[in-house]
């Protein structure tokens, strides 16, 4: 679990609305409950949660969420991820039920065999990291030192 890039948490639990379901995703169901020793410990799905990677949150009714700790990534590369996996999911499914129309095999040819071209292979000058130089006069360094 220490090196993973994501968790996957699955959840014994139905949600019964929509508040209840937004609590499980953010910080996971709790209570607490009495051991042989009468000695109470915490139970729910708050023990299967781990705040430092991406978590990829499933309900048993197949509600689904993530949670993340925002200092590690930008919440922009979060929801790019999680729109490439409902993207890759509405893809897959269209395929499965297509396949008497599309019998070669060739599903969605504009969606699958799109060309990339990424910027750093045919303009790698584009996106080298370049050093900024910023030439402040000595009041304002003297303000950003004192500050």
């Amino acid at each position: 679990v220490d090196c993973a890039l994501f968790v996957l948490v699955i959840d014994d639990v139905v949600p019964e609305d929509v508040h209840e379901a937004a609590a499980n995703m953010l910080h996971g169901t709790y209570n607490l409950r009495s051991g042989d020793n009468l000695i109470d410990y915490q139970a729910g799905t708050c023990c299967n949660r781990w705040y430092d990677k991406l978590q990829i949150i499933v309900c048993q009714d197949g509600r689904a969420g993530i949670n993340f700790e925002h200092s590690a990534i930008d919440g922009h590369t979060a929801l790019r991820f999680v729109s490439d996996i409902f993207a890759d999911t509405v893809v897959s499914f269209a395929q499965s039920i297509t396949k008497t129309i599309y019998s070669d095999h060739t599903f969605f040819p504009s969606l699958i065999k799109a060309e990339v071209r990424r910027a750093s292979v045919d303009n790698p000058h584009l996106v080298a990291p370049k050093k900024i130089c910023f030439n402040l006069p000595p009041s304002v360094l003297d303000k950003i030192y004192f500050a």
